[in-house]
């Protein structure tokens, strides 16, 4: 998995990147355009009369013309609540709504973010209302809404202050699809009580034990009528597939979809059925021939149309995959212990009787001991394999704990390629091993791991007036980018990802770390974050860094507003910093919007309304965002006008 989403961040990388070209070229335009000069009025200090669209009331924000006093040490952001109601588009309220808290950023790209769950959930009442307490400060919170009678959405992202609570007013669920149609055989008769199942979102299931099984999960499911007829109300205006089963008729797939951009309320999908077909087979092992019971047996159609289709082998190592439409399937089949399977059915050999045989898994036996020689009695392992020897290493599960008196250790089922262990115990530093060969089924031992003790990063963090304390440090891989949701969630093994707080001297000190090249992130709600790159450790060594002078952080709040003056509600609003990178927010149920955690510099607003447009991205060439200074700790209220 991690290894998957490395690979997917690498595309995510390639096409935000393509995306931000255009973007910066049409948006900010800055080596084209001077900076305009600071808008005066847009800095709300003591005395101002800065006003939010008439009818409105005033945000509420501290003076600008006075340095805010250091806070006092606590024990980190305090925590606050956010509450908000769900309603339609025509503010009716939707009761027993499910909202589940998660936080991420997609910086308006769908699917460019991995939503990390919070743990925080709650139900909407009569009146839509609902109250999500202890949500840490955030710049991504993420709404998750779900319910039998609306459609499933994600709202946000929107920013939480600490210690404030956060009012995001009505959040409205956009209306969603109703998918409609006839399920009939052959001769046009229709077939009663066929399961129709919605499917949306990702398509397949992560394989893991050999009795998971691997058919998608609906996310909605019906049963057709004595007409044939279906009805799955409240989808996603989004693709779909439909994935169809009935008693005697073959499993089916049918793909809907809509036109880019195309927003209609209701679509008319017709299913048509066919005789059941089967595949059978038998599953052996590869060394001699002796039935494998048990075996996870899965059917992939290759054709569209066809339906997946999965069991489990009998005693005798037989299976019988049913409700099969007859075309070209993909067999895959699992079991512990054992190297994955494949092979295919043809079209034109429907009744050809498959034999896949597997072949036993290898493994790989050492010792870890530290440099004295003598064995670390508990540390956590990770298996690495490499196809060929200049591979990259590829991580194989998760860590595993090894308590161990002689400091032996076992890695089982692995498959053919070369194999090597990332080691980490207390006091000393992730090691990795030198990769052996192991052929298919082959028992390797001998491997040594000699641990070397790890080394201490220190430092102090400090503002103009003096220490910070609480002030959160962590390590992560080198140059990791400034955009948030393309940083590496996957943590450093042997690093803490949680990080270490300064002290009240604002002094920290991180311990056991491997010698390499780190970035090093300073993180506290009251100033902006620092990142800085190559900071370079030796093992067994203490190195000093340093000192990191934050900067307190400026606010920017305001509406996103049409042309015509009307506030918009759900819309996504960014904040570019000139040369700089983007940051994107949503407006809430009042249409107001805020960017904490702001860094000195010169910014632009812009908002694309409802739906990025191509006459919106002409506008914005056309008529560039003015520019505007955030100063060191100042809040600046600016509105964001739609280019719609």
């Amino acid at each position: 998995m991690a290894d998957s989403r490395k690979l997917f961040r690498s595309l995510a990388v390639g096409a935000a990147l393509a995306l931000g070209v255009v973007l910066v070229m049409l948006v900010l335009r800055a080596d084209e355009s001077p900076a305009a000069p600071p808008d005066p009025a847009s800095v709300v200090s003591r005395g101002s009369d800065a006003r939010p669209p008439s009818g409105k009331p005033v945000i509420s924000v501290p003076p600008a013309d006075r340095r805010p006093a250091p806070p006092p040490p606590t024990p980190g952001p305090v925590a606050a609540s956010v509450d908000a109601r769900i309603v339609t588009a025509e503010h009716r309220p939707l009761r027993a709504g499910r909202i589940e808290a998660l936080q991420g950023n997609n910086a308006g790209i769908p699917g460019m973010s991995e939503l990390q769950p919070l743990g925080l959930r709650a139900v909407s009442d009569d009146t839509g209302a609902f109250t999500l307490s202890g949500v840490p400060a955030m710049t991504d919170l993420m709404l998750r809404v779900d319910g039998e009678e609306f459609s499933a959405a994600e709202l946000g992202p929107f920013t939480v202050e600490s210690g404030r609570p956060t009012h995001l007013g009505d959040l409205v669920i956009p209306d969603g699809l109703t998918i409609t149609g006839t399920v009939f055989n052959e001769q046009g008769v229709p077939v009663t009580g066929a399961r129709v199942g919605l499917l949306q979102g990702p398509m397949s299931r992560e394989a893991g034990e050999s009795t998971e099984m691997l058919i998608p999960a609906p996310v909605r499911l019906v049963l057709s009528d004595a007409s044939g007829r279906f009805r799955i109300a409240h989808a996603a205006v989004e693709s779909f597939s439909l994935m169809v089963s009935a008693k005697g008729y073959a499993n089916a797939m049918t793909p809907g979809s809509l036109d880019p951009g195309e927003r209609i309320g209701e679509i008319d999908v017709p299913v048509k059925l066919v005789p059941a077909g089967t595949l059978s087979g038998r599953v052996l092992d590869h060394d001699d021939d002796h039935p494998l019971a048990g075996a996870h047996v899965f059917a992939q159609p290759m054709d569209q149309g066809s339906g997946y289709s999965e069991t489990l082998t009998r005693a005798d190592g037989r299976f019988l995959l049913e409700d099969l439409l007859p075309g070209n399937y993909s067999i895959f089949v699992t079991l512990k212990g054992y190297t994955a399977g494949r092979d295919r059915s043809f079209a034109d050999k429907p009744q050809a009787e498959l034999t896949i045989r597997l072949e036993r898994q290898g493994s790989l036996a050492g010792v870890v001991v530290g440099s004295d020689g003598r064995p670390i009695r508990a540390f956590d392992l990770q298996a690495q394999c490499r196809k060929r020897r200049l591979d990259s290493a590829l991580p194989s599960g998760a860590f595993q704990r090894v308590t161990s008196a002689d400091g032996s250790f076992v890695v089982n089922d692995i498959d053919p390629g070369f194999w090597s262990v990332d080691v980490w115990a207390k006091g000393y530093s992730l090691t990795s091993s030198v990769p052996m060969k192991v052929k298919q089924g082959e028992q390797v031992g001998g491997m040594t791991v000699t641990l070397l003790r790890g080394s201490t990063l220190t430092g102090v963090v400090r503002d103009v007036d003096g220490p910070v304390a609480n002030a959160t440090v962590t390590l992560h891989a080198n140059f990791e980018p400034e955009l948030d949701f393309l940083r590496d969630t996957q943590p450093i093994p042997g690093v803490p990802p949680q990080g270490v707080r300064t002290d009240a001297e604002g002094r920290f000190t991180l311990e056991d770390l491997s010698a390499s090249k780190y970035q090093v992130q300073v993180d506290h709600p009251d100033y902006a974050i620092v990142r800085r790159n190559d900071v370079v450790l030796a093992a067994e060594t203490e190195l000093g860094i340093e000192t990191f002078v934050l900067q307190r952080a400026g606010t920017v709040r305001g509406y996103a507003m049409s042309a015509s003056g009307d506030t918009l509600t759900g819309v996504t609003v960014s904040l570019t910093e000139v040369n700089g990178f983007s940051r994107q927010t949503a407006s809430d149920g009042h249409g107001q919007f805020v960017f904490t955690r702001v860094r000195e510099g010169d910014y632009q607003l812009v908002c694309y309304g409802k739906q990025l447009s191509f006459e919106a991205m002409i506008a914005s060439v056309r008529h560039p965002p003015e520019t505007f200074r955030v100063g060191e700790g100042v809040s600046v209220q600016r509105n964001a006008i739609s280019l719609e």
